[in-house]
């Protein structure tokens, strides 16, 4: 289980998880299909690749066929979705496995010391930080919404 992704306890783990993420979803997946679209010798390089062929080539086929919006009422819809996976989806899975009440067999509690247990999100169109008055759910949709359409060309 990964302690970036699942176990963040400082700070660089969650900076260093949110560019990884964005890395990947905003950039790897541009680069690919850049590299698809304008190398000749695109099959040589994807052979080329030791464990990631498979994974260049789904990112590929959601890119440029699966998940490609044509509006930018596309990129919102995608947006929301991505919030409802990363803020609620993979912490109640998180949950699952691993339960608040969950203690380990040396009968300590799973969640102690570092590892706090998550609190899933409900998306909320209002809700605001308090630390930095930002609507975050809100703003979470408009730029990563905003992004999406600027990879594909779409006025947002």
């Amino acid at each position: 289980v990964c302690t970036l992704k699942n176990f963040p306890n400082q700070i660089q783990h969650t900076l260093q998880w949110a560019r990884d993420y964005f890395e990947g979803i905003f950039k790897q997946n541009a680069e690919d299909v850049n590299a698809y679209l304008n190398s000749s010798n695109f099959s040589e390089s994807l052979a080329a690749q030791q464990n990631t062929k498979l994974d260049t080539i789904k990112s590929l086929q959601s890119t440029l066929v699966d998940e490609r919006p044509r509006t930018f009422e596309d990129c919102v819809v995608w947006s929301r979705l991505k919030f409802e996976d990363l803020f609620s989806n993979q912490i109640l899975q998180l949950l699952h496995n691993f339960p608040e009440e969950q203690v380990t067999s040396s009968g300590t509690k799973f969640w102690s010391g570092s590892k706090r247990c998550p609190k899933a999100l409900t998306f909320d169109f209002d809700a605001i930080c308090e630390d930095a008055n930002m609507k975050n759910h809100f703003d979470f949709i408009v730029a990563t919404a905003n992004l999406r359409a600027t990879m594909y060309g779409i006025k947002g």
